[in-house]
C-alpha cells in the first residue's frame, strides 16, 4: 500500500493563497479561515485539522474549501478533495487552576 503525501502541495496552496489575499488586503481574513492544519492524505485526498463542525461548516459555505481544492488542482494536476478531522484545540485551564487557589476553607 502506497503512502501518499500531499503536504508539500497544501502547504504551497496555502502560501499562495495567502499571497493573494494579502495583496486584495485580506490578510486578517487569511488568518481566520486558513488556521487548519495538515492532518493526513490518501490518493484523492487531503485532511485538515479543523476545532469543530461549526467552523467546518464556514469553510465550505464561504467557498474556503473550494478555493483550496481548485489551488491544489492547479499545483499537483490532480483533483484531491478536502475531507475534515475535527479535533478540538485543547487550553489549558488557567482559570480553574487559579479559583481554587483563591478558595479559603474556614
Amino acid at each position: 500500500m502506497d503512502k501518499w503525501n500531499y503536504s508539500i502541495f497544501f502547504q504551497e496552496a496555502l502560501s499562495q493563497i495567502k499571497e493573494s489575499y494579502i495583496q486584495e488586503g485580506k490578510a486578517k481574513e487569511f488568518d481566520m479561515w486558513f488556521s487548519f492544519e495538515y492532518h493526513d492524505s490518501t490518493e484523492n485526498s487531503i485532511t485538515i485539522m479543523v476545532p469543530s463542525n461549526f467552523f467546518k461548516d464556514q469553510l465550505i459555505s464561504r467557498g474556503y474549501i473550494a478555493l483550496l481544492e481548485q489551488k491544489l488542482e492547479e499545483l499537483s494536476g490532480k483533483q484531491i478533495t478536502i475531507e475534515f478531522f475535527i479535533q478540538a484545540k485543547k487550553e489549558e485551564n488557567i482559570q480553574s487552576h487559579n479559583l481554587t487557589n483563591d478558595i479559603k476553607i474556614e
